[in-house]
């Protein structure tokens, strides 16, 4: 499963896309600007309650500033 989005690192107001693929270890991302990584699920924190048409926000415990925008 992959689909694209936007990852904020929360120390630059950069925005940068990314491909996005659930994999065993958790959400992996990656982009032309953004250095591979991946999420574990356990630690992810959704932002704001998710809504149908809405963009969905995630955090993660090892990154509380950063954000990916699904």
């Amino acid at each position: 499963m992959q689909t694209i989005g936007v990852f904020f690192d929360g120390r630059i107001a950069a925005d940068r896309h990314v491909t996005i693929m659930l994999a065993d270890q958790g959400l992996s991302f990656s982009g032309p600007d953004a250095a591979a990584q991946t999420w574990r699920l356990s630690d992810l924190k959704a932002i704001d309650p998710p809504h149908a048409g809405r963009s969905f926000r995630l955090t993660h415990a090892s990154q509380p500033g950063a954000r990916l925008v699904i």
